[in-house]
């Protein structure tokens, strides 16, 4: 999975991506919440994202950090990606 960030915007909201190994785009769940209007994100997270949300760890401007990264709907068959190699 190619870790590299690619900001995205929505609504002048940044939405942070990465892009798995098949070139889907993974979302920064929090990012993604807060875009959307949620004023908290892990409970909106917890709420609405079973089975779509995994952790990845990913360079932030605060060193690494384990990041909730929601999957898109409907691509991949709902499986969970591949451990990071």
């Amino acid at each position: 999975m190619n870790t590299n960030i690619t900001p995205f915007k929505f609504e002048n909201h940044s939405v942070r991506v990465i892009v798995d190994d098949n070139g889907e785009p993974l979302f920064v769940g929090k990012d993604l919440c807060v875009a959307l209007g949620y004023i908290r994100p892990s409970d909106a997270m917890q709420l609405h994202c079973k089975g779509a949300a995994i952790y990845r760890p990913l360079q932030t401007a605060g060193g690494m950090q384990d990041m909730n990264i929601l999957l898109v709907a409907g691509k991949g068959g709902g499986e969970t990606p591949p451990p990071l190699q």
